[in-house]
């Protein structure tokens, strides 16, 4: 039996996990709400409630949208980069106009929750409509189809992808879920060493931009100020450690 001690160190790993997944989606250009609660039908609220111990709601860790012409731009430095595994899923026509997703994110090994692959529970449909890129109930039916089926679903104008973070990758995930997006720890440290290197600018004046974010992206923006050997390397030990630790060391 897991002690009261465990879980909460879980509990704030699980959150410092979600603090570096909503930075990691912030810097490549979504606009996002992070722990989205989906509001439950009553008749469903109750089952729930009755049947477990936990209390009537479900979650999602991060829900947001990148429009499709979106860039960042600092000084004359030109646009700087997202990540290849974001952009990896812009494989679509021209006339897309919004990529919506929806972010499971885990500490350790990447994770699809009951919630959002159980078809039963209605959940994904909830999220459908409340993104607002369907037409109609029908459209709303066939979209959570095939995200249950696949982990993606896009036509000419939008795109709706499933991504799991973690700190390892899910191979069984894969079987289920063809298209799923996966992305490690690993993946996001080396994204966050390329970004930083190019926006990163300790003489900008104000003070240093990295003061203004919040807890991860101040802690990470001192971590890479103050370290002279940085490397992508230490970058993904930095993100791991505060994950593990909430401490930005290398």
């Amino acid at each position: 039996m897991q002690s009261c001690h465990e879980h909460d160190e879980d509990s704030n790993k699980g959150i410092r996990a979600e603090n570096v997944a909503n930075w990691y989606f912030r810097l490549n250009g979504f606009l996002s709400i992070p722990s989205y609660i989906i509001h439950l039908d009553l008749n469903e609220a109750v089952r729930v409630k009755k049947n477990t111990s936990r209390v009537a709601k479900t979650e999602a860790d991060l829900m947001g949208v990148r429009f499709s012409g979106s860039y960042e731009k600092i000084d004359n430095r030109g646009k700087l980069p997202d990540d290849e595994s974001i952009l990896g899923i812009k494989d679509f026509p021209e006339t897309v106009l919004a990529l919506f997703i929806l972010v499971e994110v885990k500490a350790g090994k990447c994770m699809m929750n009951g919630p959002w692959s159980n078809q039963n529970e209605k959940n994904m449909e909830r999220v459908i409509r409340r993104l607002g890129f369907a037409n109609n109930e029908e459209e709303v039916q066939a979209i959570a189809d095939k995200i249950y089926k696949t982990g993606k679903w896009q036509n000419e104008k939008f795109v709706f992808q499933y991504i799991c973070v973690g700190g390892t990758i899910n191979s069984d995930l894969y079987q289920k879920f063809p298209d799923l997006i996966q992305i490690g720890w690993g993946d996001i440290g080396a994204f966050f060493f390329n970004r930083f290197e190019k926006a990163i600018d300790e003489k900008l004046p104000g003070g240093k931009i990295h003061e203004q974010w919040p807890d991860f992206g101040r802690k990470y923006g001192m971590w890479f100020i103050k370290e002279r050997n940085k490397s992508k390397e230490k970058s993904i030990k930095s993100v791991i450690n505060y994950i593990e630790k909430g401490m930005v060391v290398p």
